[in-house]
């Protein structure tokens, strides 16, 4: 489901009016152009002049735009992104799919999200080939190949090097299966590709990879019924 630009513009607005959908932000224009200040009147996203000012209901930011550049802050004015963006969709579990001009894409945590996963910081992953959240994992593929963290706490789990990723759902514990670029297949711990590597007989990892019953594509979360 995208999410569309003209939710709340200001296009029309004039001056200290309250922006459609947060009345704790007031919109002044000048010469056709409109900067933001928060209600006491601290102006904020630098105070800057924008064609448009927006608010967005479904991530709770505001959406300011010049040109092709598009800038996502939160309410106090931090700003999260500044880029051309072309699409903002949703990605599931309150996550918000930001495709950018250059064929890259982010993710960011809507309010729910942020508050699910008590996430503190700005919430956005990226920029990325590909990205994919899953049960709680941020799947993103770099110029090397496909890597995977951890959204709380955030915590990286394996850099984006690799040709396919998956979190082992096992019995008694996660585990973390990479296919290196030369189709060679390691298994790590919890902590990723900075813990400890089990060292299965060729045997048994045949055993293991049986059982996963990986999904056609490169990364994901498998439940496993197997005992390391």
């Amino acid at each position: 489901m995208a999410t569309a630009f003209g939710i709340t513009s200001c296009s029309e607005k004039k001056a200290g009016v309250p922006l459609e959908g947060n009345e704790n932000l007031l919109v002044f224009e000048k010469n056709g152009l409109f900067s933001i200040k928060q209600a006491d009147g601290t102006p904020i996203l630098l105070g800057n002049f924008y064609e448009t000012i927006q608010w967005d209901n479904n991530m709770e930011i505001i959406i300011a735009k010049n040109g092709d550049q598009t800038t996502l802050a939160w309410p106090d004015g931090h700003t999260i992104l500044t880029d051309k963006i072309v699409k903002i969709e949703s990605a599931g579990e309150d996550f918000y799919r930001i495709s950018l001009a250059d064929n890259h894409v982010c993710l960011l945590a809507g309010p729910s999200a942020r508050q699910n996963y008590k996430i503190t910081g700005d919430g956005l992953w990226g920029k990325m080939q590909e990205i994919s959240i899953e049960s709680g994992f941020v799947f993103m593929k770099g110029d090397a190949g496909w890597g995977v963290a951890k959204i709380s706490p955030r915590e990286g789990l394996a850099p984006t090097s690799y040709k396919s990723v998956y979190i082992l759902k096992m019995p008694k514990a996660d585990a973390i299966l990479i296919k290196d670029t030369k189709g060679g297949y390691a298994l790590y711990d919890a902590k990723g590709t900075v813990g400890m590597e089990y060292k299965l007989p060729p045997k048994k990892f045949q055993q293991l990879l049986k059982k996963a019953k990986l999904p056609d594509k490169p990364y994901g979360v498998v439940e496993v019924d197997f005992k390391l």
